[in-house]
């Protein structure tokens, strides 16, 4: 016997879904099967009269659940949102590194503190306990996404920064602006074909700089339009970048490099506020644009023109030989700190357009400098009384200095250490010249600086075996005492000198681990 349910009729309009229609095969099946057992057939019907309430039931328990979930959801967004919010984390795909802005400088963070401070944040009795897991790499995984340099410094960073590179290294703080933002052009690549020339000395720390951007953000372009020397660019694309020294190698304080990320985000600040370096310098004083636009707003003409009317003079009679007019050349260019644009041999054609040359004697005629009598002087100076020496230790530059001003009789003579290192290097460039202050294996005929150590030496050891007083036998006191002893002449010198001898002069067995010259020495003959 077949069952056959009630109210099952279904109109020529209804669609009958696949699972009612399964459920309801399933009931006459579960009828079918106890057809013979009342029992059963009961307690089927009991159910079935029951199963509404029973649906109702999970219904609400569902919707229940359901709430709870959007509950812990919109939490959990929430949670997610105020952690980014309240934590400055980045990450570089390039390095692997994490790192982290704490609103005063930017630096490399681990990974493990940072899922540590993200458990500890979901504080106990918080429905997102369940989950705290799930949460954790959710946001590690956010974090991932954060570009390292997308952060805006707070300005304590901003003036961090600024601080290690002027006045040090720049003569101005638009000057420092100008050169972070020329570096935040570059990282975000809006430097286009501009070409940025700096000088030689900065190539160290532009070398350190590029080595922390590899190391660190996996970044190889960041100095690619900066260059050392003009070499046949357009000069209607070229920058000046000017530092304050060309003839010193520049080294930037250990701080700034341990801060360095703060640099790049810095830099990268820049560049998005003012666009790009050029329109920052629509904003600058006119020393900075003049000479940052130098090459794009003055032609190799304008140029040499302008070196002629400030450095040369007419003058009947006189000339200037091509190796002075070099010197003055490379002279005008350092003055206006601008890179040499022009191979010599174009230059001397160029000049011999615009003077009088005489090949003969590759000289130029009817004209002079203010500076030739202090060059001639110095060569003379130079070649009277500097000899090769090749047991010296060194000659400081300042020193040199000093005893040509001695020697010259003219105290007062404008020429500094600079100005004395360029013509060494252009008259003598034979010679060795270390961290552009130390000549070596050269000594002065003026002053002996050895026999004036070893006079001291010997005074002093009269001294000691005089006085009853255990006297201080240390370097640096005999050094004080050399002071005190040449104190009525012009030249001493340097302590960095004075201990290289002492350590050379005095055999090592008499000299203790602590710089005291020992007793056995004093008493020798």
């Amino acid at each position: 016997m077949n069952i056959i349910l009630s109210n099952t009729s279904i109109t020529n309009n209804e669609i009958i879904d696949e699972n009612i229609q399964k459920s309801i095969d399933n009931v006459i099946n579960i009828f079918n099967i106890y057809k013979n057992n009342a029992y059963m057939k009961n307690k089927i019907h009991n159910y079935i009269s029951n199963i509404n309430n029973v649906m109702q039931k999970i219904l609400i328990e569902k919707e229940e659940r359901d709430k709870q979930r959007k509950k812990m959801n919109k939490e959990k967004c929430s949670f997610n949102e105020l952690f980014l919010q309240t934590h400055n984390y980045s990450y570089c795909h390039n390095t692997e590194y994490f790192f982290n802005y704490d609103g005063l400088h930017y630096d490399i963070y681990n990974e493990d503190d940072i899922q540590h401070e993200i458990l500890t944040s979901i504080t106990d009795g918080r429905i997102l306990m369940s989950m705290k897991h799930r949460i954790k790499m959710n946001i590690l995984k956010q974090i991932k996404e954060i570009y390292p340099l997308i952060y805006t410094p707070e300005p304590e960073t901003i003036q961090f920064v600024i601080d290690n590179l002027y006045p040090f290294l720049f003569n101005s703080k638009d000057s420092a602006i100008y050169f972070l933002n020329i570096i935040g052009d570059s990282i975000l690549k809006k430097n286009e074909n501009i070409i940025y020339i700096i000088s030689p000395s900065a190539k160290g720390i532009c070398r350190e700089i590029m080595s922390y951007a590899y190391n660190l953000l996996g970044i190889t372009h960041i100095f690619n339009c900066i260059k050392y020397k003009y070499y046949e660019h357009n000069s209607i694309d070229c920058r000046l970048i000017k530092v304050n020294s060309s003839n010193k190698k520049l080294v930037l304080a250990k701080s700034f490099y341990k801060y360095i990320l703060d640099f790049f985000l810095v830099a990268c600040h820049y560049s998005k506020i003012n666009i790009n370096a050029d329109r920052f310098l629509e904003t600058c004083d006119t020393p900075l644009i003049r000479h940052a636009l130098f090459l794009k707003e003055n032609s190799i003409d304008d140029i040499i023109d302008n070196f002629i009317d400030t450095t040369l003079e007419k003058c009947s009679g006189t000339s200037i030989n091509w190796k002075n007019m070099l010197y003055l050349w490379k002279f005008f260019l350092d003055k206006k700190i601008i890179p040499n644009m022009i191979f010599n041999a174009k230059l001397k054609i160029l000049l011999s357009q615009k003077l009088e040359y005489i090949e003969q004697s590759d000289s130029y005629f009817n004209i002079t400098s203010k500076l030739l009598p202090i060059i001639s002087n110095f060569i003379k100076f130079w070649d009277e009384t500097m000899v090769k020496d090749e047991n010296e230790i060194f000659i400081e530059i300042d020193e040199i200095n000093n005893l040509f001003k001695n020697w010259s009789g003219k105290s007062s003579i404008l020429i500094t250490d600079d100005i004395l290192l360029d013509l060494i290097q252009h008259f003598y460039n034979d010679i060795i010249i270390d961290d552009y202050k130390y000549i070596q294996q050269i000594s002065c005929k003026l002053w002996d600086k050895k026999n004036d150590i070893i006079i001291s030496l010997e005074e002093y050891k009269l001294y000691k075996n005089n006085n009853t007083n255990n006297t201080d036998s240390s370097i640096y006191n005999i050094y004080k005492y050399y002071c005190d002893f040449y104190s009525h002449k012009q030249f001493i010198v340097s302590k960095q000198y004075f201990d290289k001898f002492i350590t050379d002069y005095i055999k090592p067995e008499f000299i203790d681990e602590y710089g005291f010259i020992l007793p056995s020495w004093w008493n020798c003959e």
